[in-house]
């Protein structure tokens, strides 16, 4: 799939979410209180930040590739593959649990 596409199921899935709000034009991503909560990266992946418990049961279950962007590791987030985009609702469960993640950190 290439980067264009997932940019458009990111967007779709964005749409009915009723706290993501797209931001960045060519790179897109969500934000809330200052954090940034998720985004596809210049190298085509599109990673959720997640808390430490739930990104390490997802890591075991899942075995994604890391969020590497810009030569950096992400540390707190997860690649959501090809497959699971076009779940829709995976995905939503995901970031609903992003932003229960997202609503515990201090703004910034």
């Amino acid at each position: 799939m290439t980067r264009e596409e997932k940019v458009k199921l990111y967007d779709s899935i964005l749409e009915v979410h009723p706290e993501c709000i797209r931001k960045g034009k060519n790179n897109p991503y969500t934000s809330m209180n200052g954090h940034m909560f998720s985004m596809v990266t210049k190298e085509g992946q599109v990673a959720i930040r997640m808390s430490k418990d739930v990104r390490a049961k997802y890591m075991e279950e899942v075995n994604p590739e890391e969020v590497v962007t810009y030569n950096t590791m992400m540390k707190e987030y997860i690649e959501i593959s090809d497959e699971m985009l076009n779940d829709q609702e995976a995905v939503l469960s995901l970031l609903d649990q992003s932003i229960e993640y997202i609503k515990t950190l201090r703004p910034k």
